[in-house]
Parts: structure tokens; sequence; C-alpha cells
């Protein structure tokens, strides 16, 4: 009998001797009919992204566009530059005649990094060549280019002031480029004399200002002579200042039985080519305020010589300054050497305590050195006065107990901290005399420290160390001390004297 096969198994085997087939369903997607659906595309859109992105940043910001009203082109054309201090901050892109016909502007481009020159206040001209008695400038524009010069205004990081597109250029140089700030004065005179723009203002032979000018007053009576006093000599200005006409030449002819001759007198050879005008201060006098008039004399009264003599620009004492003198012998290839040093100490008194603060520097000589010595005013020191001084709480302070009149800074009333730059004095006493003096440092000289947050960097500082190491340095208005001038090779700093004098936020 066969055998029986059921129908299930007969529809199994035929279901499994069938292909499969596969079900189509069409994909209608936006993605899908832009990529055809290969995830490649989206690589591709990736580096789109990035060529798009590293283009936009590898391309140079636009700048700020001003434009500049000048009398005359003087050749200026496209493409010439804008200097400022030295270096291009902007470029010439258009010159061509304003409406009126009356003068040209100039389309500049000023590069990101200038943006700040675009405000309010700020000075332009066109350098050209200028060559006369009283000035030359701008000779390398004989065979070269052309370019704009740029004056900031003096206030320019004053967030008060407004950004500015369109200025009215100078038709000169200004005289006062490099120094916009200080006083201005009418000087009034009989005639003009020797005196002309640009011609120098000095306080016994030195530079204290400039003349801005010279016109014939509203009467034409007189003549009147516009000064600026700079600001770092304002001092020197009271109500009781003369003003008289640098002559260029003082003949004075003697003849006679015993002899004779002439004396030839003048301040310089810059005075006897472009004249100027000097000044001195007889007496403290009031304050003077800018636009007051003073007479311009024809000479000098040797009476005003006199007084002056008793005149002090500042009541600024000028004290704590402690001289001291090292020496020590050294061992080279030829024998033993004395080496002999001079630095200076601070004088301080605290909770009536009084000590000389001094550079660390050279007191590490003598932890080394047995042939250490260490004098003030010529007299010598006992050896353990120096090896056992204290720390001052810094690596570059040691304190150092004497006895002496020192006239010391008494902490804290007479000292300061240093929050941000301002014009200092650095006090120097003579080692063998009994007189203190001094040398300015301008605030804006003084610059906070990249590496180390408790210095202030002192730039251009050209004393010798032998003179002004471990100065003290005290403000200028009211004497009050900042800290101490610290001298090592060609760098200059001002160490804080133990107060909170660090600038937040500056330096690590």
């Amino acid at each position: 009998m066969p055998p029986t096969i059921a129908a299930g198994s007969h529809n199994h085997e035929r279901n499994m001797n069938t292909p499969p087939v596969a079900e189509i369903r069409p994909r209608t997607s936006a993605a899908h009919k832009l990529f055809g659906g290969s995830r490649l595309w989206l690589l591709t859109l990736l580096c789109l992204l990035i060529a798009a992105g590293l283009l936009w940043w590898s391309t140079p910001q636009k700048g700020t566009t001003i434009y500049i009203q000048f009398p005359e082109g003087h050749g200026l054309k496209h493409e010439d530059t804008v200097r400022y201090r030295g270096i291009e901050v902007g470029t010439v892109e258009s010159v061509h005649l304003d409406d009126s016909l009356d003068g040209v502007e100039v389309e500049v481009l000023l590069k990101p990094s200038a943006s700040q020159l675009a405000t309010e206040g700020t000075r332009f001209w066109i350098v050209r060549p200028e060559l006369s008695l009283t000035r030359i400038s701008g000779l390398e524009t004989a065979i070269g280019h052309k370019y704009i010069g740029v004056s900031p205004n003096p206030n320019s990081k004053d967030a008060s002031l407004q950004p500015e597109h369109k200025f009215q250029g100078l038709a000169d140089v200004p005289v006062d480029t490099l120094s916009d700030s200080g006083i201005e004065l009418i000087l009034r005179g009989d005639k003009r004399y020797s005196v002309s723009k640009g011609s120098a203002v000095t306080f016994r032979g030195v530079d204290v200002g400039t003349v801005l000018d010279v016109a014939l007053s509203q009467e034409a009576r007189h003549v009147d002579v516009r000064v600026r006093i700079f600001d770092q000599h304002a001092s020197l200005l009271t109500s009781q200042s003369k003003f008289w006409v640098s002559a260029g030449l003082d003949f004075d002819f003697k003849f006679g039985l015993n002899g004779g001759g002439f004396d030839l007198d003048t301040e310089s050879l810059e005075t006897l080519a472009r004249g100027g005008v000097s000044m001195i201060t007889t007496g403290q006098g009031n304050e003077v305020s800018p636009g007051d008039v003073f007479t311009l004399h024809a000479a000098a009264n040797d009476d005003w010589f006199k007084s002056a003599a008793n005149f002090q620009t500042t009541d600024v004492a000028l004290r704590g300054a402690v001289p001291f003198k090292a020496s020590w012998e050294s061992r080279g290839l030829f024998g033993r050497k004395e080496k002999v040093a001079q630095f200076n100490g601070i004088a301080i008194s605290r909770d009536g305590v009084e000590e000389i603060v001094v550079p660390a520097q050279l007191l590490e000589q003598a932890d080394v050195d047995e042939s250490f010595k260490l004098s003030v005013g010529g007299v010598e020191l006992e050896r353990s006065v120096f090896t056992s001084a204290s720390d001052m709480g810094s690596s570059r302070t040691r304190s150092l107990k004497l006895e002496g009149s020192f006239d010391p800074f008494v902490m804290p009333e007479d000292g300061v901290s240093l929050e941000e730059p301002v014009d200092c004095l650095a006090v120097r006493r003579s080692s063998d005399q009994n007189t203190s003096f001094h040398v300015a440092i301008r605030g804006d000289l003084i610059k906070p420290n990249a590496e180390h947050a408790e210095l202030w960097d002192v730039i251009d500082f050209n004393g010798d160390p032998n003179v002004w190491h471990g100065s003290p340095v005290v403000t200028a208005n009211d004497g009050k001390l900042i800290g101490m001038l610290l001298i090592y090779g060609r760098k200059t700093h001002i160490a804080p004297m133990g107060f909170e004098a660090t600038k937040p936020g500056m330096g690590e």
C-alpha cells in the first residue's frame, strides 16, 4: 500500500521550491530625490561647508571708510597710504574735486586695527616735502609717493567720543603733532620780531612748548603769538611768568685803550635759524588758565633771573632715598679684583620702627662672599647688619635696620598703590652731600609687566643703574611713595612697596 502524503506537506514542499518575490515600494521623499539615496552627498556637503568657512575666515575685514576734505591735493592719488607713527594704517581709495570745486575730497579705507582713528578730533594732513630755515620735513615724498599723516585726539580712549566719518583736513603739517596736550596762551608784542610758526618756547634753554601761530591782533596795533606749553612743563607757569623774544644774535662791541673786542651771544644754532620765545618764572603767583594773555617783551630783564632763584615748580619733598656703596673681591683668570657697585635704598617708618628697604640682588653676594662690604655715606656697616636683613615678603627687596637721619616715608600715610600709570619721579640722594635730585618718568611710559603682576615696566629709561637702581618712585603731584625702581640690565621696573598695588587682571 503506497504511503499517504498529507495535503499540508505537499503545499509546504511546493512553497519551498518557489523563489521569493521582493515587494518594491517607491520612495518619494525630497532628500531621496536630491541625493539619489547615497550618503556620500552628506560628506560632500560637509566639505563644502568647511571650505566656505575657511574662505570667510581668511578673507580680511574691510575696515572703516572715511572722507577727508583738503584745500589742495598736492599730487595725492589712488593707493597712496595713510601713516601713523611710521606704519601704514589705511589706503587712499579715491581722490576727486568736491561739489563746490573749492577743494578735494579723499576717500580713505582705514585698517580694522586703526578704527579708533575714525573719531572726532582726529587730524589729517598731506605730507609733502618742506625745506626752510625753520623746518625740514617730508623729504621722503620728494621722489616717492605722497601720504596722509594722522594725529589722533589726545583723548582717543575716552568712551564718550563719537565716531566720525567726515573730516576737514589741515592745509599744513601741525606744529604740535608729537605733543597735542598742553596749555595755550596768547603772547602780545609790539612786532613779530624773529618768532615764527613752529618756533620753540624754552625755559632756561630747554624746550617746554611751541609757537602755534603768529598774527596781527584785531586792531592791528599788536602782534599776537599763540603758544602751547606742554603738559609735562605746565608747573613752570604762574601769573608771574615772563616771556621775551630769543634773539637770533646779540653783539656786544667794546672799544678802549685797555683793549676791545665783541661778545656774540645766541642760545643755540637752532634759535639763530628760527628764532623763538624764552620764558622764566619770577615767583609762585596765581594759577594760569588756558587763553590767558602775557606780554611778549623784546628782551629779558636781569632782575627776572634774580627773582627766579626763589621759584619752586612744586612743593613735593624729595626724600627717603639712601645711597649705598657695595664692594667685594672677584676671582678671575688674572687673580682677585675688587668690584664696586652703587645702589639706593628707601627709608620707611612702620608703626614707629624705621627700616631701609634695599634691592635683594646685591645682598645675595654677601651670603656667599666674606669679602662683601657695604657702606652708607662713606661709613662702613657691620657685617651683621646686612647678613641679617629681613625678608620683605618679596624676593626682590630686603629690609635693613639702620640708625640715622634719613627722612623716612611714614607708612601708610605717605604711600599709595599704583592702580594705573601716573607721572612719577625717581628720587636720588647724593652720597657725599645732603642734596636730592630726581628724574621724571611719564605715565605713558609705564606699562604692566606681562609675566609678573607685581611689577610695572618703565619703557625707554636711560638711567645708569649705579645712580638709580633701588631709588624710591613717588607721584609727581604729591610725592606719595609708589615703589622702588629696579634696573636689571636693559630692563627697568617699578616694584610696589608692600601695598596692594597690582591692578586686577594684569599678568599671572
